[in-house]
């Protein structure tokens, strides 16, 4: 079965509109203060009450956000979807890039993924209760690679980590860039389920302006890459 695909950086209808067109039913949002695609609470929530009844998958991306804001976020999308990923069509994770314990991430009681990183403690991570994926950036393992590194990854988490992932049934997104060829043999040891790419200025004509044409094209080369 081919990885799926999912577009992050969301931070407008434009985007959703194209892209659920193109049969893409994962989006991210990215609240984190420093990113380019930062989306404002406001925004975020006038969006979700216009597609909530559309069947998407929907990543909501913190880094160092006190857990009173990522506790709010969860709370007033109940408030519009009612009780979450029960029946509902909008499937709603949260997504940590930090490196916290990892307590900070099971105690709000909700499904999330959470982006790897080589000094965490993989272990307390595996035994989270509402783990549901790991995102990788391919451009790290690129870098792994460069530096000689990637036994120790291919190690410790390709025949490690990752299949005890999948026994949790754990979801594996790679994030990549438009620009990346991803390499057959990380897709083999890795056993991807999603691809994750941005909303960048590889698919827009300035910034935050969508070049919808540009973004079919990119669509269509990543799907000859899966087949």
């Amino acid at each position: 079965m081919n990885p799926s695909l999912r577009i992050e950086g969301i931070y407008g209808e434009q985007y959703l509109d194209i892209l659920a067109q193109e049969g893409i039913r994962s989006f991210g949002v990215d609240f984190r203060p420093r990113s380019f695609n930062f989306l404002q609470h406001h925004i975020f929530f006038e969006i979700l009450n216009k597609i909530k009844n559309r069947p998407n998958s929907i990543y909501l991306h913190f880094d160092q956000s006190p857990d009173f804001v990522v506790q709010k976020f969860v709370d007033d999308s109940k408030a519009i979807l009612g009780p979450l990923n029960s029946g509902n069509l909008i499937q709603l994770f949260l997504e940590f890039s930090d490196t916290r314990e990892a307590a900070f991430y099971d105690q709000f009681a909700h499904p999330f993924v959470w982006h790897w990183h080589p000094m965490a403690d993989l272990e307390k991570m595996l035994a989270c209760t509402y783990l549901r994926g790991v995102v990788f950036s391919y451009e790290q393992i690129l870098k792994l690679y460069d530096q000689g590194r990637f036994d120790d990854f291919y190690k410790n988490v390709c025949s490690n980590f990752i299949p005890q992932l999948k026994r949790k049934d754990c979801q594996i997104i790679l994030a990549a860039d438009w620009s990346h060829e991803v390499l057959p043999s990380v897709l083999e040891f890795m056993g991807i389920d999603i691809f994750s790419y941005p909303i960048n200025k590889s698919v827009e004509l300035s910034y935050r302006i969508p070049n919808m044409i540009l973004l079919k094209e990119k669509l269509n080369s990543i799907r000859q890459m899966r087949c």
